[in-house]
């Protein structure tokens, strides 16, 4: 049975399969279990944890426990995730049960798992299209798995349930799955509406930017490393940053200073000029922000291509690029003239960006000052932040919590997800210190708070001009990518996109035309005629979707609009019975036509950038 299981294990999970025969061996040493027979012969594992033994499973009657852990369980949505699969007695009753619902099985142990294999027929579970196993106990990976899978696959809701006998040695990985699931869901669900809400002015920007790639700027990479167990300060524009800058002032050689977008600006106006400065928004904003930096000569600039492009223009220092881990043009500017660079994981704010860009800069102690993410005494910003916003100005929701000491502040939903962030990164990517010197704010889990006063006296002064070295490594990239002649390359690159755009405009209006008719077809009751004309739409989204630009440009923009269009679209179908035959019709093409017409807004942004000089609406 064993090697049975083994290779259909190895058919359907191929990770899951190298993983557990990587590690069996050592395992069976370590086994707390032991194999026993229920009373009425079935087959049960009796575990062991020190003084302490329970059965896995009823060792009565496990299907009738399974029954009563159905009825407690109070499933409600299409999507189950089960913590614990044991020897699946469950599973086998929730499949009978309720036989249109999908399952997540997230088994925890591999040593439960690997006596699955061993004692009972896998084959059930293993090959039903409607489950989903995973054979992990990281709830930081296990949730970022679950959340990009709800999101694609359109599940607003799921149930979250765990075998009774996983509830005594699994209880805090299942209280910290509960958690970090629910977390990560806001912060994908907030980049999704982000996405959404700026994808034209990302679009744009993005283009426009690409235009200048490696020629008067260099890619990220280059400083990866370079400054090896140094401490970074990360400064946000929180307002509780204005009670330390006099501090820092003092103590500004002894750190590498990284800013977070507009605390540039109040670093500069007390005299700190920060040797790097993080900027992403597309916002017209940034240009104000640019607009009022002194220093150019000495801050170095990292963006992400969603940059407002106008703010990039502006900006007269050096300029250094960098590809997130969603960014779709840059990655397929790179695919297009052959170079590969390393990512930085783009979270939702400059400052968790800036966290990702000081560990892979090699710094070891990661020390945040500004970070508040609640109204510190009523106030968004501190002072002398281009920003003039306070808690009764600023749009959005308002969230009463506790701060860091205890007593009561109001936050909002996106600082929430930014907190998140933080803390699902920091539970990712152990190796450096997270230290939270801010003055007040939320408790940044993961972080350790110390009073900044007490962190600079551990530090010594850096004896390196920091500004020199930057400079120094930014000049040898400029000289090596004159060598490489980005500008033929970028001229090529745009030209090929120009190309494909023009046939994806022209076969995207002729799709939408289509839809339009199938809508008056409908309308008329016409249904001999849907069929056909239907192909021919079909025929021109083949014909878009062979294209390079569709796949690796702009379909990854639009898919997160277009499952939302789906799922709403199949929502209202469900509530449709036979014989509302054109009702369903109507509703199937209105959700296909708003989806076109979101493509082809989003292809015709793209052209009007790549058409340096038209278009300039989108400033």
């Amino acid at each position: 049975m064993f090697e049975r299981n083994l290779q259909i294990l190895k058919d359907t999970y191929p990770e899951i399969y190298i993983d557990i025969t990587k590690c069996s061996n050592d395992m069976k040493e370590s086994l707390n279990l032991e194999q026993v027979l229920t009373k009425k012969g079935q087959k049960n594992l009796l575990i062991k944890n020190g003084p302490k033994q329970y059965y896995l499973h009823s060792n009565y009657c496990p299907y009738s426990e399974a029954q009563k852990w159905i009825d407690s369980s109070q499933l409600e949505n299409n999507l189950v995730v089960v913590v614990g699969g044991g020897y699946y007695y469950h599973i086998e009753e929730l499949i009978k049960e309720y036989p249109n619902k999908k399952i997540i099985i997230i088994e925890p142990s591999k040593e439960i798992f690997l006596s699955a294999l061993k004692n009972i027929n896998m084959q059930p579970y293993l090959t039903n299209n409607r489950i989903l196993l995973l054979q992990l106990n990281n709830p930081y990976q296990i949730s970022l798995i679950l959340a990009e899978l709800l999101i694609a696959k359109g599940f607003q809701n799921f149930d979250l349930a765990i075998l009774m006998s996983y509830r005594r040695d699994f209880s805090n990985f299942y209280l910290e799955l509960n958690k970090s699931i629910n977390d990560t869901l806001k912060t994908l669900r907030c980049n999704i509406t982000t996405e959404y809400v700026h994808s034209q002015k990302w679009v744009y920007n993005n283009t426009r930017n690409l235009h200048v790639v490696n020629i008067d700027n260099i890619n990220i990479n280059s400083y990866f490393n370079r400054f090896l167990n140094m401490p970074a300060l990360i400064v946000a524009a929180g307002p509780s940053l204005s009670n330390q800058l006099s501090l820092i002032l003092e103590n500004k050689d002894k750190f590498l200073i990284i800013a977070a977008g507009s605390a540039v600006n109040i670093l500069e106006k007390i005299g700190i000029i920060p040797h790097f400065v993080v900027a992403v928004d597309g916002a017209n904003a940034q240009q104000r922000i640019f607009k009022n930096i002194i220093n150019y000569d000495q801050i170095t600039l990292l963006y992400g291509h969603t940059i407002n492009y106008n703010a990039l223009d502006s900006f007269k220092g050096k300029k250094v690029w960098m590809k997130g881990d969603v960014d779709y043009s840059t990655e397929f500017y790179e695919y297009y003239v052959g170079i590969n660079t390393k990512e930085v994981e783009f979270g939702p704010s400059c400052a968790n960006i800036a966290m990702d860009i000081a560990r892979k800069f090699g710094c070891q102690k990661l020390i945040f000052i500004g970070q508040d993410l609640a109204y510190t005494n009523d106030q968004l910003y501190a002072t002398g932040a281009v920003h003039k916003i306070n808690m009764h100005t600023d749009n959005g929701d308002r969230i009463l919590t506790k701060d860091k000491y205890g007593n009561d502040i109001y936050t909002k939903s996106a600082f929430l997800v930014y907190k998140s962030y933080f803390e699902n990164y920091i539970y990712q990517h152990q190796g450096v210190e997270y230290i939270n010197c801010t003055d007040g704010g939320l408790n940044i889990e993961g972080m350790i708070n110390i009073p900044v006063s007490q962190v600079i006296e551990t530090l010594k002064t850096i004896p390196d001009d920091l500004f020199v070295k930057i400079t120094s490594i930014y000049n040898e990239e400029l000289l090596k990518n004159e060598t490489v002649n980005y500008e033929l390359k970028l001229k090529y690159f745009i030209e090929y996109i120009k190309r494909e755009a023009e046939v994806i405009l022209d076969l995207s209006e002729k799709r939408i035309n289509k839809i339009k008719q199938l809508l008056t077809t409908v309308a008329e009751e016409m249904y001999e005629e849907f069929t056909k004309e239907f192909d021919m739409v079909e025929e021109l989204t083949e014909k878009i979707e062979d294209l390079e630009v569709h796949k690796k440009f702009i379909q990854p923009i639009v898919a997160a609009f277009n499952l939302a269009i789906r799922q709403t679209s199949y929502n209202s179908l469900e509530s449709k019975t036979e014989g509302q035959l054109k009702e369903k019709y109507e509703l199937l093409l209105n959700g296909i036509k708003k989806q076109y017409e979101f493509y082809d807004v989003i292809v015709n942004t793209l052209f009007s950038a790549i058409n340096v000089g038209e278009g300039d609406e989108h400033e």
